[in-house]
């Protein structure tokens, strides 16, 4: 499904969203004359909630194996990204039966931005240029990084500039393939979909039930669009309660937030908030104010029983 910017992978409501299909010339044995003479010749479509095609547009993609981890609606464009490899074989014959695509190691990250029904731009990023443009925040002294294999999509945001921030999460699979949720790294592209910083950072929180869930993230920007703050929703365990007979788990999560600087592509230090007290709301963590100036934090108290709010201001 093609997902709306700001839209979390946790909502569930995607009746009115539009299905993105991306097909893959396929090749090799087997395939004789009716292979496409060109690996990289892919195909995308949109279909509406009707399922009628709205948009179809051949391009020729920069890796032949793309590992795609989300589309997105961005103000009337469609931006898809994932993993890439610059395999000159066929998807068929990289992605092979039994093959699981999450243990995959890629060499590549590739984004593309449709406009209009035409490409606007299609970059492959080196997982070498994501090393060259880590940026930590400055008292943190472990560097987590992008580990060249899909990760979890989160959330993406995109700015007045133009700029595009993907937000995502590291994981690792177990013996039974259940991930372990780890590091969330940031990717920060330009206008014309340039790499310009990923930003790498430890979470504070490293319990079993952040190793369970996915962390919730946000970017709100500053009014003059130079600033915007990360907001990563660190897990701190969970509580059990009864709701119409029936009992059901909460995470007990806290905002921590960082100032990203757009223009320098930086990052500051983490806050933590909550004071282990106060915990977020799981479904509607914050509350953006009209004016763009402030964030009001919602949520509750561990037992439950006291509603909080918490005002934190958006400054340039």
């Amino acid at each position: 499904m093609i997902a709306d910017e700001g839209a979390d992978d946790e909502d569930e409501d995607t009746s009115a969203s539009n299905l993105g299909i991306l097909f893959a010339p396929a090749g090799g044995a087997g395939f004789s004359k009716a292979a496409d003479a060109d690996a990289k010749h892919y195909t995308f479509i949109s279909c509406n909630p009707l399922g009628v095609i709205d948009t179809k547009v051949s391009f020729t993609s920069g890796m032949s194996v793309w590992g795609v981890n989300a589309m997105v609606n961005i103000q009337g464009s469609i931006v898809i990204f994932g993993p890439s490899k610059g395999d000159e074989k066929y998807f068929n014959q990289v992605m092979t039966a039994g093959l699981d695509p999450e243990t995959l190691k890629w060499d590549h990250f590739q984004i593309m931005k449709i406009t209009t029904g035409q490409v606007a731009w299609i970059n492959a990023i080196t997982i070498d240029e994501f090393e060259n443009k880590l940026q930590t925040p400055p008292s943190q002294k472990k560097s987590p990084a992008y580990k060249e294999k899909k990760f979890s999509f989160s959330n993406v945001s995109y700015t007045t500039s133009g700029n595009i921030f993907i937000m995502g999460q590291n994981f690792s699979l177990n013996q039974d393939k259940v991930r372990k949720y780890e590091d969330p790294p940031m990717f920060q592209f330009d206008n014309g979909g340039r790499l310009k910083a990923q930003f790498g950072v430890h979470r504070d929180e490293n319990n079993k039930y952040a190793e369970m869930a996915p962390c919730a993230m946000n970017l709100i920007e500053t009014n003059d669009g130079k600033s915007a703050y990360w907001m990563i929703a660190e897990i701190k365990g969970m509580r059990t309660e009864t709701e119409l007979g029936a009992s059901k788990y909460k995470m007990l999560v806290y905002p921590s937030v960082a100032k990203i600087n757009i223009t320098g592509a930086t990052i500051g230090d983490f806050a933590g908030f909550g004071q282990d007290t106060y915990y977020l709301n799981n479904r509607f963590m914050f509350l953006p104010m009209d004016e763009k100036n402030s964030i009001v934090f919602f949520g509750e108290t561990k037992n439950g029983r006291t509603l909080w709010f918490g005002k934190m201001p958006v400054t340039n």
